[in-house]
């Protein structure tokens, strides 16, 4: 199969937009999306999910970063087989749940039940 039969749809990339710390959910607080300055807790994990490992920062905040060892990814790997830009596939697949994600949480930013995104 080659690139122009099955091209990669980028127009999830559309609800992102370009801050001095890299490409953050449109709508999220750009002063909380960048995690680098803040270090996880040692060895410590919180949750394992099909895309998402979950890493606690302190007693209040998490951050969640990509599984690369998750089902999400395995499934891609296997649905993508022999495709030269498989990588890129999958990853795009893990970025777009994390946007997903993002984007249903600051919906639902005003129901008691949800957690809230800073």
């Amino acid at each position: 199969i080659d690139a122009y039969s099955d091209p990669i749809n980028y127009d999830f990339l559309f609800d992102l937009e370009e801050t001095q710390n890299g490409l953050i959910p449109k709508g999220t607080n750009a002063e909380y999306s960048n995690c680098s300055t803040r270090p996880l807790v040692a060895n410590e994990t919180l949750a394992k999910g099909w895309s998402k490992v979950v890493y606690p920062l302190d007693t209040n905040a998490v951050v969640k970063f990509p599984n690369l060892e998750g089902r999400t990814y395995h499934n891609c790997f296997h649905a993508n087989f022999g495709k030269e830009d498989w990588e890129v596939r999958c990853r795009l697949q893990l970025l777009r749940g994390f946007i997903n994600e993002i984007k249903m949480l600051l919906r639902l930013q005003n129901d008691a039940n949800v957690v809230k995104v800073s």
